[in-house]
Parts: C-alpha cells; structure tokens; sequence
C-alpha cells in the first residue's frame, strides 16, 4: 500500500457523487482474496471468503462474519448478469455500507440510479435517504460487500411493495407484513 503523501489527490471536476475513491484509484489493492482475521478469543483459524463459494446460480450472498453478541455483520453478495438484490428497502434502525470488490454493479437509490465499479463505496444512512437496491445490468458477475450495524429491533420499508420487514431482538428471521393488512389498534378484534 502506499504511503498517505503518495496518494492520488482529488479531482473535484472527476469526483463522482456516490463515496470516496477507493481501491487502485486511492493505492489501494483490493486483489481478489479478502480475509477475515480474528483474535484468539473469539475464532481461532483465520478464513478466508473466496475459500468454498457455493455456486449461487443467480444471485447469492454469505455472511461473512458478525461477532457473538455484537451488532456489526458483512456478507458478500453475487450477482450474476441481469440479477438483482430484493426490491428497493430501506432500514429505520440499521445503517448499511456497499463496497464494490468486482465487476459494475447499479444501484438505486432515493434519488436515483448510480453506476458503480469497482473500489466504490456507498453509505446508507437509516431511513428513506438509505434506500436501495443493487442489479447488476452488465455482462459479467459483480461481487459487493455490504456491511451492516444489524440493530435490533429493526424495520425494513419496501415502498414498491406496501410491505415492511421486522426484525425483533429475539429472532434471527425478518417478519414480512403487508401495510394494507394492518389493523387500527391493538386490542383483541
């Protein structure tokens, strides 16, 4: 890696509207091998996620890693040609962070479609401004680490739907409900 003084500085007529630059842009090599190291008290062995990939057939994801009890959590998503993430959602209580380790993926967000490769970060704050969904319109496979804070509870939105997601401190699958279903109170009727 290079020193910080040997690091390209910005162009502010080049910057794009999405994140930092990162990756060979910024020095920085991102390769194709990403390991994830832990200390001895809580995993022993270092892995290493291109170790093992399943192949997903369309789109896919796995976790990389979140600690026991913490709240901070990867996974690496695939997508192949013409694959997307979900529908478009947003979170009230999880922040999100897209890093882009191969191919073009495209992202919409709350106010509009970006174009990404390569090296681009995205951050996704809580709430509408936060909302998103990957699709890969391109010709080969893109590979995006998101990285999330996992909050419990958690209410995920999916306006396209009428649908939200709930995620309670006690459970480890997402509830799905429609918003034309709910009721007007909670009493026994």
């Amino acid at each position: 890696m290079a020193p910080c003084s040997e690091v390209p500085s910005w162009d502010t007529q080049a910057a794009r509207p999405i994140g930092p630059w990162l990756g060979e842009r910024a020095g920085l090599s991102l390769g194709h091998s990403l390991s994830v190291a832990y200390s001895d008290a809580t995993l022993p062995d270092a892995t290493n996620v291109w170790d093992d990939v399943p192949d997903w057939g369309g789109v896919g994801a796995r976790r990389v890693a979140r600690s026991e009890g913490g709240s901070l959590g990867a996974s690496i998503w695939e997508l192949q040609p013409g694959g997307s993430q979900f529908v478009y959602h947003f979170h009230h209580s999880s922040e999100e962070l897209i890093l882009v380790l191969r191919g073009e993926p495209a992202v919409r967000l709350h106010d509009g479609d970006r174009q990404l490769r390569e090296g681009d970060v995205v951050p996704l704050p809580r709430g509408p401004s936060g909302g998103h969904q990957l699709r890969n319109d391109g010709t080969s496979v893109a590979r995006v680490l998101i990285v999330s804070t996992n909050a419990r509870p958690d209410v995920a939105e999916y306006p396209d739907t009428g649908k939200f997601g709930l995620l309670l401190p006690e459970s480890d699958e997402w509830e799905f409900h429609r918003r034309s279903e709910a009721v007007p109170h909670s009493g026994p009727d």
